[in-house]
């Protein structure tokens, strides 16, 4: 039996990369909301001074919510453990269940291009997701390889990049529903979006390797669901709107 951890200054550079690429969707999130705020503001006269508040709260709020998320990384990425025996793989981690695959259930083992390595199971159990900073990483790959080929292109695309693109593919349809007066526009742009984020809500709960807490934050997703719906209900039943 071996097992697998993840040791200080792998937890180190996990948490930097998520640290950065959380500002990076802060800041595409906040520039998107002033330029919705902007354009629906068009012909009115706006005062620079309402936004002070805003530019004093949402640091504070952002550096609080980074403060924890890296609090609650940290402590996952310690409790993480890869566990592989005689007949089977398990992946333990805090907050997440548990992902059990036996060795004659391996479809696939992936190597991709940023290091991380996936083992899917033949069973609906779950894809376990192996970061690069993993200790002990040469011999993994030599234990993982005795069980089953390694590959560097999966058959599919792995499921979280897909909703994590799906979730941003989101945005030009929610711009299209705020911005736009045309009906059809409207109308397309609303329910595509309803449909992405649908889709990205349900495989976010399924997927084995996000915390409880992740997924109940997930959850909002339909707070923003249910303001893009009404927008769209309002302006299609509208007497009359200018393209």
């Amino acid at each position: 039996m071996q097992t697998f951890k993840i040791g200080p200054d792998g937890i180190a550079q996990i948490k930097k990369k998520s640290l950065l690429r959380a500002i990076l969707f802060s800041l595409i999130a906040v520039t998107l909301g002033i330029t919705i705020a902007v354009i629906n503001a068009r012909g009115v006269t706006i005062d620079i001074s309402t936004f002070i508040p805003m530019l004093i709260l949402v640091p504070i709020v952002l550096g609080f919510s980074f403060w924890r998320g890296l609090k609650q990384l940290n402590a996952m990425m310690k409790s993480y453990q890869l566990t592989i025996s005689e007949n089977t793989i398990v992946r333990e981690q805090l907050n997440t269940p548990d992902i059990f695959i036996y060795h004659a259930e391996v479809l696939e083992i992936v190597q991709h291009k940023n290091g991380n390595l996936s083992i899917k199971g033949s069973r609906n159990n779950g894809t376990i997701i192996i970061p690069a900073q993993i200790d002990n990483y040469t011999q993994l790959q030599t234990t993982l390889q005795e069980i089953h080929p390694i590959s560097t292109k999966g058959k599919h695309p792995a499921l979280r990049v897909l909703q994590y693109l799906l979730a941003f593919a989101g945005i030009a349809p929610m711009i299209g529903v705020y911005v736009s007066n045309n009906k059809v526009v409207v109308g397309i742009a609303g329910t595509l979006f309803t449909a992405l984020m649908t889709w990205f809500l349900i495989t976010a709960q399924r997927d084995k390797n996000l915390d409880r807490k992740t997924k109940n934050w997930a959850w909002v997703v339909l707070l923003v669901m249910a303001s893009v719906i009404a927008v769209t209900i309002m302006k299609l039943t509208a007497p009359a709107l200018l393209s």
